[in-house]
């Protein structure tokens, strides 16, 4: 599943935007390490630092792409890791999955 998101946001992006990004959030992450379930935390940080590219211009195409492939149920364990873990910047996930529900 991962690969699969991971690839569309490329194919969304451009491997020139796509990749530098995607290896950001990656060494954000492993500073993280140990801090909450990693999955969640890679997520909400690619959608974060996804708004550095191109003035966050493809952050909600990049949400949807996560809802799509990963689901609703993974998006709200996403918003609940980031609330407890005190970083609640990403709460319009939470917000944007209930749209049209």
């Amino acid at each position: 599943m991962w690969g699969a998101v991971l690839w569309q946001v490329r194919e969304l992006l451009g491997a020139d935007k796509a990749d530098p990004l995607i290896a950001e959030t990656w060494r954000a992450v492993r500073q993280e390490t140990g801090k909450g379930n990693a999955y969640a935390s890679f997520a909400n940080t690619l959608l974060q630092q996804s708004a550095s590219v191109d003035g966050g211009k493809y952050t909600a195409q990049i949400r949807s792409i996560f809802e799509q492939r990963l689901g609703y149920l993974t998006l709200l364990l996403l918003v609940v890791h980031r609330f407890f873990s005190g970083k609640t910047e990403d709460e319009h996930l939470l917000s944007s999955a209930n749209e049209g529900r």
